[in-house]
C-alpha cells in the first residue's frame, strides 16, 4: 500500500516525521512512530538521509503551508479550494504541534515560538477564519500541547495520528478533523424516501432539521453487515470526512451521510438528470456519437485526474459508479476503499487489473489499478457492452494473465474514436508503471479533440472554445482562438455560441469592437429563446448601441427574459414600468412574436403563448390552442406550465374541474422547491380544495414559499398572523400582548411582500398603519403605502386612498374631489365597496362649503348599489333595497326589495337579517310566518344587534316561535340591556324580579333588577319608573324610601292613569 505520506513532497514528509519524533515530550513515542520515521525518510532520501532538525522541521513545515497558501491562490486550485483548505490546516495544526512540544523540551524559545506563530498569523490574514485562530502566544501553545497529550492513543495505536497529520483533510493533533463526522452526518428524518428511481437507485427529498430548504437527493445504502462493524465504520468516516469537501463537475458531490444508525446507514449524494452510464449504454446497440465518446472518455479522466491529485483512488470503477448529470456531463462515484466496500457487495472481475487478478502478486499500487479500469469502462462506452461480455471471473484471469487479451474494440470509426482508442490502449497496458497518469490522459484527450472540432463537430467546437477561453486542463489561454471556435459553432445555429460570439464582439476579447455585430448575433439566439441573449439585445436597443434604440423593442426582450427568471431582465422592467413612462407594446405584435419563438419548440414562450390564448391577451380567447401550448411545455419539463395545468384542472378551464388533479400538479413543483407552487398547494390546504382543509399544513406550505421571497405567500401569512385566533399559551403574556406579538409578526410578512411591490401587501401594510394594527398608529405613512398600492392598480388601495382624501388624513384639508375620482375609477373596474361608495354620494350630494363636488342623483345611486348589490355585496343589497321600498330614484316595488333584504341578510348583514325578520311580522300570523320571523331575529342577535337580541328575548320568554325558555330570554335580555336598549333593560328587570319572589329583597337578583330599571328610568321609560318607585316603596334591591318612590310616580304621572297615580302618593303621605 502506499505511504499516507505520497500525497505530500519529499521534504512535507521528512518534516511530518521529524514533527512525530517530537512528540516524546508527551509520552507518545514507541517503535511504530520510528518505523514510520525510517520508511518515509528512505523513500524519499535513501537509509543516509540525515532527519532535519527541530527548527528545520518547523522552517519545512512553514514553506510547505506558504506553499499551499500559494496554490490556493491559483486558478487551476479553486475548483479544489474546499480541499486545500483541509490540507492548509492539517499543516497549520502540525506546525502548533511541532513549535509545542519543542517549547516543551526547551529546544524553543518562547519568542521563537511566538515569533513563528505571528509570522504564520500574518501570512493567513486572506486564508480561512480557522487559520487566524491559530494562538499567537506561548501560552496558547503550551495548553494545546497539554490537550494534544489527552486526546493522543495509548503506545502501539498512534499510526493512526501520523497518517491524521499527513492526510488531506484531517485535523492533526490540535482539534477534531476539518470534516468530523458531526458536520456530515444527517438526520434520518431529514429523508423522505420517494422510492427507486431505474438507472439512479433510491431517489428522496432532504430538508435538514429547522431548515426550509427541500431538495432532491439519491441515497446509498450502506451494507447492513459493514455497519455494524465499528472498526470498519471508523474508518469509513475518516474518508467521508474528506470526500465531502471534494467539488468537482465530474465527481458527485457527497452532501452527507447517516453512520451512526446501523439500520438506516446510507451515503446521501447529489441528484442526477440521468441514470448510470451502464444503464445508459444498454439503452441502444447503435455506436455513440464520436464527439460524445470524446467528451465521455475526457469527463472521466478529468474527475480521476482529481481525485488521484489527493491520492483518492477509486478501486471498483465501472459504468455503474458512474452518473449521467446534466447536458450528458459525467460524474463519478463510489470511490475510495472503504467507502467501495462499504457500498459494494462483489467487485466485477470486467474492471481488475492484471496484477489483482494474480495472486501471486501481495500488493499493487491502486492509482495504475484505477488507469486499467478506466480502460475497460472506455470498452463498454465504444461497444456499448460489458468488456468481457459476461465472462466468469476465471476465463477473464485467463485471458487477461496468460494470454494478455483484451476485449474486442471497433477498430474504426472516424478520428473521435480513434482518440479514446489510443488513449484505451495506453491505459490498458499489462505492465502497471507502463500506464500513463490521468493528468497525462486529460492532456491527450483534449489536444486529440481539436480534430473534430476542425471537422465542423459542434460540440467539440463548443468544448474547445471554452478550454480557450478558460485556459482549462492544459489548453493555453487564447480569446482568438476561443473566438473562433465559438464562431464556427455559432455559424451552425448554436444559440450558446451565438450568445458568446455576440459578447466577444460587443467587448472586443480575441476580436475587434462590433457593436452591431454583436446586436445580429444576440438577436440569433435571442430569437430561439436564450434569456441572456434576449436581455443584452434588450440592452443594445435601450441605449441604440449597434441598433437604432427602441424603448418599445427593448421593454418586450426585457419581459421575454424576465419571464425565464432572468434577474437583471426582471430589474429592467421594473425599472422602465416603475418610471411611468408610456411605453407601449401592442398585445398582437407581441402575441406573434412569443408563437415564433414558441413554434421553435422554446418552452419558455409555449408556456406564455397558452396563457395568452387563455386569457385572450392578443389573440382570439381559445382554451384548446392554450392548453395544447401549455401542455407542450409541461412536456420539457417547464414548471410553470406544470403549474398552469393545475390552476386550469382547478377551475375547469380547458379540461374537466378536478381539484385532486391540481393539487398533485401543485405538489409534484412543490418538492422541488417550486415557490409559486408551494404557495397554490398551501391555499389548497387553507381552502380544503382537493385536500383535507388543514391550517397547520397550509401555513407550512406558505411559510416555505415565503422564504423563498414568494410575495403571494408573505401576504397571506399577514393576513392570517392579523386575523388569527388569539389563544392562551400559558406564557404569562395576557391576551393584548399576545395580540400584539402577532399583529406584529403579520405586519412583518406584509412588509416583505411589499417590498417587492405587491400592491394587495401595500394595502394591508397601510390599513395597518392607518388602524395602528401591529405598528404605531401613522397617517403619514399608511398614506404613503396606499398610494404605492394605487399606482400599481390595486382597487382596494384605490378605494382606502380615496377615504384618506374624503377625510383629509395626514393632509392639509379634505380634497372630496380628488375621492371622488378615485372611488369612481375603482368601482368602474368592478369594486364593489367603491361602487356603493359613490352610490352614497351620488344619493346625498357633496358639498365643499358652497361648491357643489357632486350633485344629487338618485337614479346613478341606484345603478351604483345595482352593480355593487350584483356582486354579492350586502350593504349595497341593503341601500337598493330601501331605495325600492321608498322610491328613491326608481319606481316603488316592495317585493323586489324584501328579495334584496333578504339576500343580504343570507350574506349575513345584521341589520337586513333585522329587517328580514319585521317583514315576516308584518304578514299574517302563520306559524311558518313566526318562526321564520324568530329564526331572523335571532341570527341579528347573534352578531349583536341590541334590538333584535330584544325581541328575541322576547320570543323565548312568550314562547313565539320557539320553545319557551326563560333562561335563554334573560340571557338575550342582558346582552341587549348592555347595549343601551331601555325595552331590553326593563325587560331584564322584569325577569330578574320575578326570579327573586320569595327571596330577600337585597338578594343579587334584586340589586341586578334595581340596576336595569335605574338605566332604563334614566332613559325616560316610563313602566321603568314605575317598577323603581315600586322597589323603593317595598325595599327591593335597595333601602327603602317612600320620598325616591313618590318622586318616581310624579314621573309617570303625566302618562296612563293620573288619578290612581295621586291616590297612591296620597297614600303615602308624601308632601
Amino acid at each position: 500500500e502506499r505511504s499516507p505520506m505520497e500525497g505530500f513532497s519529499p521534504r512535507l514528509a521528512a518534516a511530518a516525521a521529524k514533527a512525530a519524533v517530537f512528540g516524546r515530550s508527551c509520552g507518545v513515542l514507541d517503535e511504530a512512530w520510528r518505523q514510520l520515521n525510517q520508511a518515509i525518510i528512505s523513500r524519499h532520501g535513501g537509509s543516509n538521509a540525515v532527519p532535519p532538525s527541530a527548527l528545520e522541521a518547523l522552517e519545512l513545515l512553514g514553506d510547505e503551508t506558504l506553499d499551499y497558501m500559494t496554490k490556493m491562490s491559483s486558478p487551476s486550485a479553486l475548483d479544489a479550494s474546499s480541499v486545500h483548505r483541509a490540507r492548509f490546516e492539517s499543516l497549520a495544526r502540525a506546525m502548533l504541534r511541532c513549535a509545542a512540544g519543542l517549547q516543551l523540551q526547551g529546544s524553543l524559545s518562547a519568542l521563537e515560538g511566538d515569533r513563528l506563530a505571528a509570522t504564520l498569523a500574518e501570512d493567513a490574514q486572506d486564508f480561512p477564519d480557522k487559520v487566524k485562530e491559530l494562538p499567537a502566544r506561548r501560552g496558547d501553545q503550551l495548553a494545546a500541547a497539554r490537550r494534544l497529550s489527552e486526546r493522543l492513543p495509548e503506545p502501539g495505536t498512534v499510526g493512526t495520528r501520523v497518517e491524521a497529520a499527513a492526510s488531506p483533510g484531517s485535523g492533526g493533533g490540535g482539534g477534531p478533523p476539518l470534516g468530523a463526522p458531526d458536520l456530515y452526518e444527517v438526520h434520518a428524518n431529514d429523508l423522505e424516501l420517494l422510492g427507486e428511481r431505474s438507472g439512479f437507485g433510491t431517489v428522496a427529498i432532504y430538508s435538514a432539521t429547522g431548515g426550509t430548504k427541500r431538495q432532491e437527493v439519491m441515497v446509498q445504502e450502506i451494507s447492513a453487515a459493514y455497519a455494524t462493524m465499528p472498526d470498519d465504520l471508523e474508518v469509513l468516516r475518516s474518508e467521508l470526512a474528506l470526500h465531502v469537501h471534494l467539488r468537482h463537475e465530474n465527481v458527485l458531490a457527497l452532501l452527507g451521510a447517516i453512520t451512526r444508525n446501523s439500520e438506516k446507514a446510507c451515503l446521501v449524494l447529489e441528484a442526477v438528470t440521468g441514470g448510470n452510464l451502464h444503464d445508459y449504454l444498454s439503452q441502444s446497440e447503435e455506436p455513440l456519437n464520436p464527439s460524445m465518446a470524446v467528451s465521455f472518455a475526457r469527463d472521466i479522466a478529468q474527475g480521476m485526474a482529481y481525485l488521484h491529485s489527493f491520492s483518492i483512488f477509486h478501486r471498483n470503477l465501472e459504468t455503474a459508479n458512474i452518473f449521467i448529470g446534466e447536458g450528458h456531463c459525467l460524474k463519478i462515484s463510489n470511490f475510495g476503499d472503504a467507502r467501495a466496500r462499504a457500498t459494494t457487495e462483489e467487485l466485477s472481475g470486467d474492471y481488475m487489473a492484471p496484477e489483482l487478478l494474480d495472486d501471486e502478486v501481495l500488493k499493487c499500487d491502486p492509482g495504475k489499478a484505477d488507469v486499467y479500469a478506466y480502460a475497460m469502462v472506455l470498452v463498454a462506452i465504444l461497444t456499448r457492452q460489458e468488456p468481457w461480455r459476461g465472462l466468469k471471473l476465471s476465463k477473464i484471469t485467463a485471458a487477461v494473465l496468460d494470454h494478455h487479451q483484451r476485449p474486442k474494440v471497433p477498430a474504426d470509426g472516424g478520428a473521435a474514436p480513434e482518440a479514446v482508442l489510443d488513449v484505451m490502449k495506453q491505459a490498458w497496458s499489462q505492465d502497471p508503471q507502463a500506464r500513463p497518469e490521468f493528468s497525462h490522459l486529460v492532456e491527450k484527450l483534449n489536444h486529440r479533440c481539436l480534430r473534430p472540432a476542425e471537422e465542423g463537430d459542434l460540440c467539440a467546437q463548443l468544448s474547445y472554445g471554452w478550454y480557450c477561453y478558460r485556459g482549462l486542463d492544459s489548453v493555453r489561454q487564447d480569446f482568438a482562438e476561443a473566438a473562433n471556435w465559438f464562431h464556427l459553432a455559432a455559424d451552425q445555429g448554436n444559440a450558446l455560441a451565438q450568445f458568446i460570439t455576440g459578447v466577444l464582439a460587443e467587448h472586443g476579447k480575441g476580436v475587434a469592437v462590433d457593436q452591431a455585430g454583436a446586436a445580429q448575433w444576440y438577436r440569433l439566439a435571442a430569437d430561439q429563446g436564450l434569456s441572456l441573449a434576449q436581455y443584452n439585445l434588450g440592452r443594445c436597443l435601450e441605449a441604440g448601441r449597434g441598433v437604432s434604440p427602441d424603448d418599445a423593442a427593448a421593454l418586450r426582450w426585457f419581459h421575454l427574459a424576465a419571464e425565464q427568471g432572468h434577474r437583471k431582465a426582471q430589474a429592467a422592467v421594473s425599472a422602465v414600468e416603475g418610471t411611468g413612462n408610456e411605453v407601449y407594446v401592442d398585445p398582437g405584435e407581441m402575441a406573434g412574436f412569443i408563437r415564433t419563438i414558441a413554434d421553435q419548440g422554446n418552452a419558455d414562450a409555449q408556456h406564455r403563448m397558452g396563457v395568452m390564448y387563455l386569457t385572450g391577451t392578443g389573440v382570439p380567447m381559445d382554451e384548446q390552442d392554450g392548453m395544447q401550448f401549455i401542455r407542450r411545455a409541461a412536456e420539457q419539463g417547464h414548471l410553470g406550465a406544470r403549474i398552469s395545468i393545475g390552476v386550469c384542472h382547478a377551475r375547469g378551464v380547458g379540461m374537466p374541474e378536478d381539484l385532486a388533479k391540481a393539487v398533485d400538479s401543485y405538489r409534484t413543483a412543490a418538492d422541488l422547491d417550486h415557490a409559486p407552487a408551494q404557495f397554490l398547494l398551501g391555499r389548497c390546504y387553507a381552502e380544503g380544495e382537493g385536500v383535507p382543509e388543514d391550517e397547520g399544513e397550509a401555513l407550512r406550505w406558505y411559510r416555505l414559499a415565503a422564504d423563498q421571497g414568494n410575495s403571494d405567500a408573505q401576504f397571506f401569512l399577514g393576513m392570517h398572523y392579523c386575523g388569527a385566533e388569539i389563544k392562551d399559551e400559558g406564557d404569562g403574556q395576557t391576551k393584548a400582548q399576545r395580540e400584539a406579538k402577532t399583529d406584529a409578526e403579520g405586519v412583518g410578512w406584509f412588509r416583505l411582500a411589499a417590498q417587492q411591490k405587491h400592491p394587495q401587501a401595500q394595502w394591508a401594510i397601510g390599513l395597518c398603519y392607518e388602524t395602528g394594527i401591529g405598528v404605531t398608529r401613522d397617517f403619514a405613512e399608511a398614506l404613503r403605502w396606499l398610494r404605492l398600492s394605487s399606482d400599481q392598480g390595486c382597487l382596494d388601495g384605490m378605494f382606502a386612498l380615496g377615504r384618506f382624501y374624503d377625510l383629509g388624513r395626514a393632509m392639509k384639508a379634505r380634497n372630496p374631489r380628488e375621492g371622488f375620482r378615485l372611488h369612481r375609477l375603482a368601482a368602474d373596474q368592478g369594486h364593489a365597496e367603491a361602487q356603493r361608495s359613490v352610490g352614497l354620494k351620488y344619493e346625498i350630494g357633496v358639498k365643499l362649503g358652497k361648491e357643489t363636488i357632486i350633485r344629487k342623483s338618485p337614479s346613478d345611486a341606484v345603478r351604483l348599489f345595482r352593480l355593487a348589490a350584483d356582486q354579492g355585496y350586502a350593504p349595497a343589497q341593503v341601500n337598493l333595497a330601501l331605495c325600492l321600498m321608498k322610491g328613491k330614484g326608481v319606481p316603488v316595488d316592495e317585493v323586489e326589495a324584501v328579495m334584496w333584504l333578504r339576500r343580504a341578510a343570507e350574506n349575513g348583514h345584521t341589520d337586513a337579517q333585522f329587517q328580514v325578520a319585521k317583514c315576516y311580522q308584518k304578514l299574517p300570523e302563520t306559524p311558518e310566518n313566526v318562526e321564520e320571523s324568530t329564526l331572523w331575529f335571532h341570527r341579528a342577535a347573534e352578531q349583536g344587534h341590541a334590538q333584535a337580541q330584544f325581541e328575541f328575548a322576547t320570543c323565548c320568554e312568550l314562547g313565539v316561535g320557539i320553545s319557551k325558555d326563560e333562561d335563554k330570554a334573560l340571557e338575550f335580555f342582558r346582552l341587549s340591556a348592555k347595549q343601551g336598549n331601555e325595552h331590553a333593560q326593563l325587560g331584564a328587570a322584569v325577569r330578574l324580579l320575578a326570579d327573586s319572589k320569595g327571596t330577600s329583597g337585597q338578594s343579587k337578583a334584586a340589586k341586578e333588577a334595581f340596576g336595569y330599571l335605574s338605566q332604563s328610568a334614566g332613559q325616560g321609560n316610563m313602566a321603568a319608573h314605575f317598577n323603581l318607585a315600586m322597589c323603593y316603596l317595598h325595599g327591593v334591591g335597595i333601602r327603602a324610601d317612600k320620598r325616591e318612590a313618590s318622586r318616581h310616580l310624579k314621573a309617570t304621572a303625566s302618562e296612563g292613569d293620573s288619578q290612581n297615580i295621586q291616590s297612591m302618593m296620597r297614600s303615602l303621605r308624601v308632601v
